[in-house]
């Protein structure tokens, strides 16, 4: 067991970092959006697309990881999720 959590410490940092992350973002994105005036549908949309990007991530990961490898598929996962914090900013 030791082995095992030694060798994929990284990873599990990792992924608390962005968990960590996704939790600031969306407790951000919805008070900012109660400031901005946003209606109620438009909202809902924005909240409800990390729902659908966790589904569609979910169908789509097994495929990717089968064809390229966990490391990269995880590495291009976090670029985007780090890329669609950076687009909120610029948009938002």
């Amino acid at each position: 067991m030791g082995k095992v959590l030694k060798n994929s410490w990284a990873l599990f940092a990792g992924f608390a970092i962005l968990i960590t992350a996704h939790g600031f973002q969306g407790n951000l994105l919805g008070v900012r959006a109660v400031l901005e005036e946003f209606n109620y549908l438009s909202t809902g949309l924005l909240m409800s697309g990390y729902f659908v990007g966790y589904f569609v991530g979910a169908n789509l990961s097994p495929q990717l990881v089968s064809r390229v490898g966990h490391i990269r598929v995880f590495a291009a996962f976090a670029s985007m999720a780090s890329l669609s914090s950076l687009i909120h900013i610029v948009f938002c």
